[in-house]
C-alpha cells in the first residue's frame, strides 16, 4: 500500500542489497495534497518505477507517498530503508 515512513519533514534513502523484480513505486502525490487518513481511497499517478538492483540507491523527499512491490521471479527482494532531516 502507498505510506509514508514518518510524518516529519524527512528524507529516504533506499539501498538495495540485491537485484531483484518488485519494483519500487514513488507517487507524485504528497501528504500534503491527500492525508494518509484519505490514500486509500485515491487513485495515485506514478513518478518513478524503480527497479532493484545490487549496489542502487534512491533518495527522496520523504513527504511523497511510495510503495514497494513484492518479488515474483525473485525469491528476496532486500532494501535497506535510512529515513533522517537535514540540519538548516
Amino acid at each position: 500500500s502507498p505510506h509514508i515512513d514518518n510524518f516529519s519533514p524527512h528524507w529516504v534513502l533506499l539501498y538495495y542489497v540485491n537485484t531483484s523484480d518488485g519494483d519500487t513505486l514513488l507517487f507524485k502525490e504528497t501528504t500534503e495534497e491527500i492525508p494518509l487518513s484519505q490514500v486509500s481511497n485515491q487513485t495515485l499517478n506514478i513518478k518513478a518505477k524503480i527497479k532493484p538492483k545490487k549496489g542502487r540507491a534512491v533518495l527522496f523527499n520523504g513527504k511523497h507517498y511510495h510503495c514497494g512491490c513484492p518479488p515474483i521471479e525473485n525469491e528476496y527482494r532486500i532494501a535497506i530503508n535510512h529515513n533522517f532531516t537535514i540540519k538548516e
